[in-house]
């Protein structure tokens, strides 16, 4: 499948439901490479072409949750499950993504090119395609020479998809999802997040994307209002999401960010840089968590998620940490002495997982719980902090993390007498041949690609236990 967009130098493709602006030779391209093909959009985009019928010549497919769609020529598809099914019916090669925001975020990791139209200006924009060029896993393989429209300067480029895995490694990834899924659903309570300012697509965003993560309300800037939800709600984090605002909504804001910081609730923005210079200037100081416009969703959910993860366990005694960490219940016995066998009466082989994904160490706990006993850290310094007072036999630990990655814990580890001699196997999903030496250059003693397969897993820690 191919995703097709013309974006700005912040790669916004639209505002208000417009386009930011239209080039006939761009509009021609994209006629000449849909024609006779399959397109796939949200209904917004269906509703942004003329009288909002479906376009010509083509095979329209519109995934909404709406029921009222009943546009002639429509193909209307309700979940991404079932618009799959539908694309299957179809040569892959003419299927092409045509937006908006949330269809290209949705589809981008099935798609193998991406043709962008890159225009020489900056608009203002509320809807962003994701961009490509901080990605790792897309690589710019064509441009054209340089085009103008009028005063506006132009380019077709080309992106093409890397590191495309084997069949069975994605089937395995999607089977792994699934169950991070089921875990977080089952086992992990929501964060909740306070919403306010003018920036509505991506309030709506939080609504629509992030309800398997986050419990979401909204507010005015209303003084009261913000009081009243501070009060009734009890979010986690009031992230104000800036559009235009004017200045008596950013002083209630700033106003307002005084009284969370006595509740010891933090507050996150989300907008331009210059807003967020505006917000601070109110604050007389910094924001907990910045955002700056573009930001793909996915990016914010994770970042927010880490970032109210680490400030739970950074409230937490060493005492609570070291259970937590070995997923002992509250009714368990205390922490053991230093250097105490980590799992008391238990004479099973003991397993340290570090990663800084929380429903990747749920998902490797459940591969090992059955056969040995498992403690698991989000980073390098809750890892050492547990074996201040426990020890482990093997350590399974994840390459690249945030802060201190898997390289610099290795090195701590050898650093360190009491911790120098545990076997250490790296866990990451890079697969760059430099990066892959560089890693065996500082002697693990294993390295396993994710997404982790359950039974070379088992087999590899068998290994060593």
């Amino acid at each position: 499948m191919k995703l097709i967009a013309a974006v700005d130098n912040n790669w916004g493709i639209g505002c208000d439901g417009k386009l930011l602006v239209q080039i006939p030779a761009d509009q021609k391209f994209f006629r000449n490479e849909t024609i006779g093909k399959v397109i796939v959009m949200g209904r917004k985009t269906l509703d942004s072409f003329p009288q909002g019928q479906p376009l010509p010549k083509r095979t329209n497919i519109v995934l909404t949750r709406r029921t009222d769609l009943d546009t002639r020529g429509v193909i209307v598809v309700r979940s991404m499950d079932e618009a799959l099914e539908k694309i299957s019916e179809y040569d892959t090669d003419d299927v092409y993504i045509i937006g908006g925001d949330t269809i290209y975020g949705q589809f981008i990791d099935l798609c193998d090119e991406a043709l962008i139209t890159k225009i020489d200006h900056t608009y203002r924009a509320d809807a962003f395609f994701p961009n490509l060029d901080e990605r790792d896993d897309w690589a710019l393989t064509h441009d054209s020479e340089e085009q103008t429209y009028f005063d506006l300067e132009y380019i077709f480029l080309k992106y093409s998809r890397i590191k495309r895995v084997a069949f069975e490694d994605e089937i395995r990834y999607y089977i792994q999802e699934y169950i991070i899924f089921i875990l977080r659903r089952n086992e992990m309570s929501k964060y909740k997040i306070l919403l306010t300012g003018a920036y509505e697509t991506a309030i709506n965003d939080f609504f629509t994307q992030m309800g398997d993560v986050f419990e979401c309300a909204t507010t005015s800037q209303r003084p009261g209002d913000l009081a009243a939800h501070l009060k009734f709600f009890g979010p986690d984090l009031v992230l104000y999401c800036m559009m235009d605002e004017s200045e008596e909504s950013i002083k209630n804001v700033g106003a307002f960010a005084a009284t969370l910081k006595k509740s010891n609730v933090p507050i996150g923005v989300y907008g331009a840089e210059f807003e967020i210079s505006s917000l601070k200037s109110h604050l007389g100081g910094s924001v907990d968590l910045e955002f700056v416009r573009p930001k793909p969703m996915p990016q914010i959910k994770d970042e927010i998620v880490n970032f109210l993860d680490d400030r739970k366990l950074s409230g937490l005694s060493d005492r609570d940490m070291a259970s937590i960490s070995s997923g002992a219940h509250a009714s368990q016995p205390s922490a053991a002495p230093a250097g105490a066998p980590a799992g008391g009466g238990d004479n099973r082989k003991h397993i340290l997982v570090i990663d800084d994904d929380p429903m990747m160490l749920k998902l490797i706990r459940e591969y090992l719980k059955a056969d040995y006993q498992v403690a698991t850290a989000i980073n390098g310094r809750t890892a050492h902090k547990f074996l201040e007072t426990r020890t482990t036999d093997l350590i399974l630990l994840d390459y690249e993390m945030p802060g201190d990655n898997g390289p610099v814990v290795l090195k701590q580890l050898r650093e360190n007498p009491a911790t120098a001699n545990i076997p250490v196997i790296f866990l990451t999903g890079i697969t760059e041949r430099d990066k892959i030496q560089e890693a065996l250059a500082q002697k693990p003693q294993g390295y396993m690609l994710k997404p982790i397969d359950h039974d070379k897993l088992m087999v590899a820690v068998k290994k060593f236990l």
